[in-house]
């Protein structure tokens, strides 16, 4: 199976199919797809803190650099989402 760029968009947190975009015949049946690939916005602000918080408690100011972008980079990305 060929799945094209255009129906992988980048979330906050990974990639995640356009619903269009998937074809599983009858395996969809029952299957709220919207509910199962649904990214919500609250979720991931918590998720975001927890990590944050646990960098700082656990290792401070030997935060690596790289590893600090990257949590700032999924920072930004969570903002972008829709309230």
């Amino acid at each position: 199976m060929v799945i094209e760029r255009a129906c992988l968009p980048v979330f906050c947190c990974s990639i995640i199919p356009k619903l269009d975009c998937l074809d599983l015949g009858k395996e969809e049946e029952g299957v709220d797809m919207k509910r199962l690939f649904d990214v919500r916005r609250e979720f991931w602000e918590d998720e975001f803190e927890e990590i944050r918080k646990y960098f700082e408690e656990q290792i401070g100011k030997d935060l690596p650099q790289a590893i600090s972008d990257k949590l700032a980079s999924l920072k930004a990305r969570v903002d972008k989402l829709p309230v």
